[in-house]
């Protein structure tokens, strides 16, 4: 667990100062806040708080209802109010009290229910919540003898119709307490970290924004310099990699090898809102099995992984590393994957490790992709005949004749020397021959041009990895 001061900026400007809490799987974001821990009963009607009451309030944000819950059906108590914060919602609506035991929420009945089931209905009831609550005298004891911060003394007996007397009051009973309270809670799987501002090309180098899976940001968090704004996000980065590490395993558990995630992450998209402006929009990455996906959202379950909003195969587009005057935005750690329709998509990561560790799954995925695929054939013209042009991993290049299926010529990858193309149809190749240590040249047509040089290009990397003894024991 790591803690550590910052400042949280939100709603552009505002400011106030935070505690952060790290650990292996969440980032929790804390404030100092004035919070009752006993219910108020002097300023309260006695004889109301004997009846169901509904108090309708509002979900804010930040802050939510402002009121914290214990109990549940696995501790045979009703789901109480253990806590309200001061100046929040359930704090303002002057009709809730600690010891109030919820019923309802929006007419959902909530007594049968455990703690988490009873939290996950007050998190789902939107913003408009209605609360049917009565007041639960012997909650005083268990709240208290929980955990519950205690200022004055409590006496619980029974009375002659066996119902509890309430708390022996002194004069700071009902103080409110100054404690530190969870404000943002960040799970760290599938989330991000980025240092650029609001989306724009502007990094900044003593603040940076977490986004969890579903959405939920931490804000903009402001450190005193910059080593300790790079410790920090160095720390929530290697956090999430684990996280992320450990749902990959798990995934693949079941999973044969060839179709494995190898690879996932969040990433910016360069977007072109109008011929002047361009936009850089969060996508999330994967390479699974043969497949490059992109999504909206980080894929969750094993059905999800179909969800994407666009997929390629790894052996038919091109990975290549942005560099200088390449570099949109003069955003470092920049790439593109062009595929075989002729689109190319710029992406960003923000560290130069991630494009490091991107590059080699890639390099990776390709391997195992064109080892399972095992070989290719494109339908192409040589001299005016029809002709099949096979690649074959284990063989190389094969051209055969369509009609007759009788062979042309065959080439090892490694007799390659050069190719090029007219950018349209037409192919070069030449192939240095083994027999009489000349160049052969072989002028093809090919109405799949692109994707015939772009699959040429896997077979290739491939190969060369299959002869690198550090890259194989490294898969």
């Amino acid at each position: 667990m790591r803690t550590g001061a910052a400042t949280l900026i939100a709603n552009g400007s505002e400011k106030q100062a935070v505690c952060l809490r790290l650990s292996e799987d969440c980032l929790q974001i804390q404030k100092q806040e004035m919070v009752y821990t006993h219910s108020p009963l002097n300023h309260a009607n006695s004889a109301a708080l004997e009846k169901e009451r509904v108090v309708h309030i509002r979900r804010e944000k930040p802050g939510g209802l402002g009121l914290s819950v214990k109990g549940g059906a696995e501790h045979n108590l009703p789901v109480l109010i253990s806590r309200i914060f001061k100046d929040q919602a359930a704090d303002r609506s002057g009709q809730l009290f600690v010891g109030d035991a919820i019923l309802e929420v929006n007419n959902v009945n909530v007594e049968s229910l455990s703690h988490d089931e009873a939290v996950m209905v007050l998190k789902k009831a939107g913003d408009s919540v209605a609360l049917r609550v009565k007041y639960f005298q012997p909650a005083s004891y268990f709240l208290m003898t929980k955990g519950g911060t205690r200022t004055g003394k409590c006496s619980v007996k029974d009375d002659e119709n066996n119902t509890m007397s309430s708390l022996e009051e002194n004069s700071n009973e009902y103080q409110p307490d100054r404690q530190w309270t969870t404000i943002i809670s960040i799970p760290l799987l599938c989330a991000y970290v980025s240092r650029f501002k609001n989306n724009s090309t502007e990094m900044c180098f003593d603040t940076f924004e977490v986004i969890s899976l579903d959405g939920t940001s931490s804000a903009r968090l402001q450190f005193d310099d910059r080593r300790s704004c790079d410790d920090w996000t160095h720390s929530i980065r290697c956090n999430i990699a684990a996280q992320n590490n450990l749902s990959i395993s798990l995934t693949n558990g079941p999973l044969l090898p060839q179709e494995r995630v190898m690879y996932m992450c969040w990433m910016t998209e360069k977007c072109q809102q109008s011929e002047t402006v361009l936009e850089w929009r969060r996508s999330f990455f994967s390479l699974k099995g043969s497949d490059v996906s992109f999504y909206d959202m980080p894929p969750v379950k094993m059905r999800d992984w179909v969800k994407c909003e666009k997929s390629c195969k790894v052996f038919e587009c091109v990975f290549k590393i942005l560099k200088g005057s390449e570099l949109v935005d003069n955003r470092p750690n920049s790439f593109v994957i062009e595929t075989a329709d002729g689109c190319g998509q710029c992406l960003n990561v923000e560290t130069h490790e991630e494009l490091l560790k991107l590059e080699q799954a890639w390099y990776k995925a390709t391997y195992l992709a064109v080892k399972h695929l095992s070989s290719r054939t494109f339908g192409c013209m040589c001299k005016g005949r029809l002709c099949g042009l096979t690649l074959d991993f284990t063989s190389g290049f094969c051209l055969y004749d369509s009609e007759s299926k009788s062979c042309i010529w065959t080439y090892k990858f490694s007799q390659l020397k050069s190719s090029s193309d007219n950018g349209q149809t037409k192919l070069k190749l030449q192939f240095l021959n083994s027999n009489t240590e000349k160049v052969d040249s072989w002028e093809l047509e090919c109405t799949e041009m692109r994707l015939l040089l772009y699959c040429i290009h896997a077979f290739l990397s491939a190969k060369l990895a299959s002869v690198d003894p550090i890259f194989l024991i490294n898969l």
